[in-house]
């Protein structure tokens, strides 16, 4: 059954705000108007979010951010409730805060768009949050609103509203470099060797060696280990492959490489890619079209998934150029030195850009956690990082979100640093599946 919503004045952000909640988190129908004659006379499950109540309607008090334009600077002041932090608080209505304002400042990154510290990849940091700061980056706090509101308008209107959501994990891989040691040119083995030489590492220098004459198999070519893991459990992976041209941050093997283009179809062939758009392509945007048209020739199919390089993307002019390179679902959504949900949420939804005031065609997958983040930015401590999958998947469970992580062919390696990392990827399917 659809669901009505009533507001005297139909705002972009309000019907952002509105769809967001019902057709992306609750995966319901809903119809939005500003009529109220017929909204009395309707007798489907009503909201109003208005100052007044029409009828006996449930009632959402607005804040002022839904009737604003362009981006303005105030304060957030969090409150804890039973169930939930919340902001935005408002009186004399069903719920104490204006869920839709709340909701939607959190997920068009809205403080992203405010000055803001950078870390030293330019990136706007998890400790620069609300939801770090106020303590609930690990809680979908959009989804726990949108669950309590749908709870309250099945209360009112049982066998009227069915819940047909179920739970979902959607494993992702970055492949930064599909190989260790092998394709990479001669310039680049023969700079590798003279630094393992200067370094001491022998060993090193033995196993490259035995990779690249082909008696041993190159320790970041776990592919075929990944293919009969998704066999064994019946999923299915989304890989990210990075194509560019090599720079000091993009080292991955030669786009031109034969045995690489090999690789990516034959991964192809048993899941889904995307595209990792490079490093260097946040400062020529030009280089994503170029980049997703070489994968696209490899796998001859349409690339339309991506997800940037070192997660590294800037609102709204990074997600705007994909728009306009022809992606369509974005999947930066989170942060490189905490786990946690970024936007506040375990749901896809369309991107709404602030500064254009309008929903975009760009769909945003967010994910919640990534292996790499205790190895760079935490200690390597295995049985945190396992219970956070037991933490965070058990969050989603319980507002029937996605659960999606972000893993790396390299981290199954057991080398540079890898060691004793491999076994942790399966441990993860199997508590998350």
């Amino acid at each position: 059954m659809k669901i009505l919503v009533y507001t005297p004045q139909i705002t972009p952000r309000i019907q952002f705000s509105v769809h967001l909640i019902f057709r992306d988190v609750l995966k319901q129908q809903v119809e939005l108007t500003s009529d109220e004659k017929k909204f009395k006379e309707s007798d489907a499950p009503k909201i109003a979010y208005s100052y007044k109540r029409i009828s006996d309607e449930l009632l959402i008090v607005p804040s002022d951010l839904l009737h604003q334009s362009g981006i303005d600077q105030f304060s957030i002041l969090v409150e804890q409730g039973a169930d939930y932090p919340y902001f935005f608080k408002t009186k004399n209505g069903d719920f104490e805060f204006d869920l839709f304002s709340a909701a939607f400042f959190l997920v068009t990154r809205y403080e992203e768009y405010w000055p803001h510290k950078r870390d030293k990849h330019n990136r706007f940091s998890a400790r620069e949050s609300v939801a770090y700061k106020n303590n609930f980056l690990q809680l979908p706090v959009v989804d726990l609103w949108a669950n309590h509101l749908l709870d309250e308008l099945t209360a009112r209107h049982k066998d009227r509203l069915i819940d047909n959501r179920e739970y979902t994990f959607s494993p992702t891989i970055d492949v930064d470099s599909a190989y260790a040691y092998r394709e990479k040119g001669l310039i680049r083995t023969a700079g590798a060797y003279a630094r393992s030489l200067f370094q001491g590492k022998i060993s090193e220098i033995k196993q490259r060696t035995q990779c690249i004459l082909g008696i041993s198999k190159d320790p970041y070519d776990v592919f075929d280990q990944l293919v009969d893991l998704q066999k064994q459990y019946r999923i299915k992976f989304l890989y990210f492959f990075l194509v560019a041209d090599y720079g000091l941050n993009d080292k991955n093997v030669p786009h031109y490489s034969r045995k690489f283009q090999s690789l990516i179809k034959h991964v192809n062939d048993y899941s889904f890619v995307g595209l990792h758009p490079s490093f260097a392509s946040n400062e020529n945007h030009e280089k994503v079209k170029v980049e997703k048209e070489r994968l696209q020739q490899m796998v001859h199919l349409k690339i339309t998934n991506s997800r940037q390089h070192f997660l590294i993307f800037h609102l709204p002019s990074t997600y705007r150029n994909l728009i306009e390179s022809g992606i369509r679902d974005d999947h930066s959504m989170g942060y490189p030195d905490e786990s946690g949900f970024r936007a506040s949420i375990c749901n896809s939804y369309q991107f709404y850009d602030l500064e254009m005031e309008q929903e975009s065609p760009l769909r945003i997958h967010p994910f919640c956690f990534m292996e790499a983040t205790y190895k760079y930015y935490k200690e390597e401590n295995f049985d945190e990082l396992i219970g956070q999958v037991k933490k965070l998947s058990g969050e989603v469970r319980r507002v029937k979100g996605e659960f999606s992580v972000l893993w790396h062919n390299d981290s199954l390696s057991e080398i540079h640093g890898w060691e004793g990392w491999s076994p942790l990827f399966e441990k993860m399917i199997q508590i998350a599946k």
